[in-house]
């Protein structure tokens, strides 16, 4: 019996076709490096996007989330102390709750509940977090920021 060869190409392709769930079962894994999106203009993610960490700088930059999908993911931090915008496409909602420093004292809880559009503060500083999770209907948030994010819907 002979055995058939195939090209590069070939090989390349059905790899990249290769679509399964992995299980991982109590593993451990090292050494992963997130995706970072520096970005200088406003951006629109997509579900390749999942995971990553998005950064805008320069100037307030708005970042418009995909329509939610069971498992989604994003980070913003912000690289620059503007009104960066956080924001879902037509009339998907966020909900959840954000950190902030208002007062300089104390920390007080944001409860987010129906907004579509959150924007930084003025007194934004580099390093505000805002994270978003989507169970296929919402989005989900947890934020920490030095001043109170402007939550309006669309």
């Amino acid at each position: 019996m002979g055995s058939k060869r195939i090209g590069l190409a070939r090989v390349q392709a059905l790899v990249e076709n290769l679509k399964r769930e992995l299980q991982l079962n109590q593993a451990t894994l090292k050494g992963g490096l997130r995706d970072v999106r520096a970005i200088t203009a406003n951006l629109t993610l997509t579900a390749d996007d999942s995971g990553a960490i998005v950064v805008p700088s320069g100037a307030a930059r708005t970042v418009t989330l995909p329509a939610p999908a069971i498992g989604l993911q994003y980070t913003l931090i912000a690289g620059s102390a503007h009104q960066h915008i956080l924001q879902t496409p037509s009339t998907n909602i966020i909900s959840g709750f954000i950190w902030d420093a208002t007062n300089a004292n104390t920390f007080a809880a944001l409860a987010v509940s129906g907004g579509g559009i959150l924007t930084m503060s003025a007194n934004a500083d580099i390093g505000d977090e805002l994270t978003v999770f989507s169970d296929g209907t919402s989005w989900f948030l947890k934020g920490l920021c030095r001043d109170t994010v402007v939550v309006t819907t669309h």
